[in-house]
This record gives C-alpha cells, structure tokens and sequence, in this order.
C-alpha cells in the first residue's frame, strides 16, 4: 500500500519537471570540455578492466560473521553497524533501522555484467535482526536492491521510506507499508521522526529514463539523537541552509566514494574532504564514512577514500574522535554521542 502526500500542479517545486526531477539551482556543475571522451573511456574501462586498480583485500579487512553478530547482540541501547556500501543497521529508541541494503554480488540490471562486489556483507539476510524501517536514498542499483529486499521476512510490519516515485519497483515485492517523500516532507513512525532532505545526484533505472524518480538523503530524529544518512551526493552551497533548517546532527553517514575519475563523478559524488565540508555546513558533530571498500564503482583504490577521508578531516581540523570509522561487521554505541 503506498501512502505518499499529493502534490498540486499549482505548487510544483523547482526541482520537479515535466517527466521527473532536477537538482536545485545551486546544485548545477558544468561538464567539463573532456566529459564525453572521459565517460567512453570509463564506459570501455569498465567493460574490459581496463585501468582499474588492482585489488588486493587484506587480512581483517571486515569482521566474520559469527563475531559481527556477536558486537551487534552484545551492543545495548542506540548503536550503528556497516553491513557494508551504504547499508547499515541503525537502532534508535527501540527500532531497527535498514539503510539501502545491498546484499547482492553485483549492482547491475544483467548479472554477471557489471560492478561486481569485492568484499562480502557482514551478515547475510537471514542473519538481520527484526527490521522495523527500511530507508532507501534512490534507484541505482547498488542502493535499491530489488532481490535483497525480496529477502527480507515480516514484509507486512517493515515501513519502508522511500523518494518520489520509487515506490513502483514494491509493487510485486509484498511490503504493505511504502511511503514516499518529496524532499522536506516527515513521517513519523513511533519516536522516530524521517524527514527526506535535497543532496546533490541523479537517478537512472534503465536505458530509457533519467531522473524520472527522486534521490534523496535523510534526518532521522529519535527521542535523543539525530543523524544525517546522505545516499549518495555532491558538495553544494545550499547544505548551510539545510544545516540551519535541521542541525545540528550528532553523526553524519556520508558516502565517500567513488571520486574518480573527476570528469564523471563531479556533480555526482564528493571527494572525501567536500563530503565532510558539506557535513560541517549540515552542522554535524561526528562523520561515519561508507560507500567504499565494498564494490569499486570507479577507478579509486581499495583504501584511498579512507585515507582522502582522515587526511582532509585534518585539514579541516576536525578532530581525529570525531571521526566514526568502522570495520565491515562492526558495531559501535550512539549514546556517548
């Protein structure tokens, strides 16, 4: 069942078109000159793995599945998990909250072809704890995984948060509680409020549509905490604004990767050091970096977001106790926050 507010055509929002969406006006980046050579040579790079960095995953990179489960268990009151990419577990007054759950090897529409995953999730989807909320930020595949949430048990109790028009790919998946949002509209459910916020993207499903569906990040307010969750996004001036509309937050989950190569990402995803200006401009406290590590959309290599990540933090002066950096698998508590 989807629940979603209606929106007149009298008060259409900017960033509303006449066959989807657009990002706000002080959003717009201009390609640059080599845009168009850059993307056939990604497009090809990718196809043939060409260029690509080469990968070597070190020992304890993530944290085994019996001893995840353990910290996660063994962590009491409000707490956070990285299962990996951008998919965490958020437990806040009670609730358990599901962040764009990716657990497929592959974010692609035609498996075997595509971004292949280099480091398994944490806990498989059987191993989830009851899941109360599900937040997905937009379409792409490593983020609306449409055969990861077929996997999911208790489909009717599960309220699932989703952009305008996304909620078409749940039609056939059972979940009776999908609610879309425009960005700054709420819902409440319990004592957590979900407010969707502008970031800076795109969104792509198929060959024959962009932006026909909303991208999104999120406030999530509980009785004590208040966390930003970002999807996926670019640096822009209009995050001050947000900042003083919903800041401050105690923690902001930030995608940090892919950046490179520059030509295609900007405009779509923010160097580590921009993600964390943005950030500051959100009025956060402290910064979890994710969406790295897990499956190599561009040409970074496997630690670099990580390390851009500190080494920009220190330029920024943020101190290094600010920073949340987690392991695959493990758990941290939010009540220190």
């Amino acid at each position: 069942m989807l629940l979603a507010p209606l929106i007149l055509l009298s008060q259409k929002p900017y960033h509303h078109t006449e066959d989807g969406f657009r990002n706000l006006p002080k959003a717009i980046y201009e390609k640059e000159s080599s845009f168009f050579k850059s993307l056939y040579k990604f497009t090809i790079g990718r196809i043939f793995a060409e260029e690509r960095p080469s990968i070597i995953i070190p020992e304890n990179y993530s944290i085994p599945l019996q001893e995840a489960l353990n910290l996660w268990n063994n962590t009491s009151g409000d707490k956070i998990s990285w299962i990996g990419h951008m998919t965490t577990l958020i437990r806040l007054d009670g609730k358990t909250i599901l962040t764009d759950p990716f657990f497929s090897d592959y974010a692609s529409p035609i498996p075997p072809i595509g971004p292949k995953r280099i480091v398994q999730a944490s806990m498989s989807i059987k191993d989830l704890p009851k899941i109360d909320i599900i937040i997905i930020s937009h379409s792409h595949y490593d983020h609306l995984d449409l055969p990861s949430l077929e996997g999911i048990a208790d489909k009717e109790n599960i309220s699932i948060i989703v952009p305008l028009k996304v909620s078409q790919y749940f039609e056939h998946l059972n979940f009776k509680k999908v609610i879309e949002l425009d960005w700054h509209e709420n819902v409440q459910i319990g004592s957590i409020s979900l407010t969707a916020m502008p970031v800076t993207h795109w969104s792509k499903r198929s060959m024959f549509a962009t932006n026909d569906t909303l991208w999104a990040g999120y406030s999530i307010v509980s009785k004590h905490k208040k966390i930003f969750f970002s999807g996926d996004l670019e640096h822009a001036s209009y995050y001050k604004d947000l900042g003083k509309k919903y800041g401050p937050f105690d923690l902001a989950i930030l995608s940090i990767s892919p950046y490179k190569p520059k030509e295609i990402m900007r405009g779509s995803h923010c160097e580590p050091k921009n993600c964390l200006r943005l950030a500051l401009d959100l009025q956060a406290k402290n910064f979890m970096p994710i969406h790295w590590g897990t499956i190599m959309l561009g040409y970074n290599h496997l630690y670099e977001p990580l390390d851009d990540f500190k080494s920009g933090a220190k330029e920024l002066g943020i101190k290094d106790e600010k920073l949340f950096i987690f392991q695959i698998g493990e758990t941290k508590g939010l009540d220190s926050l």
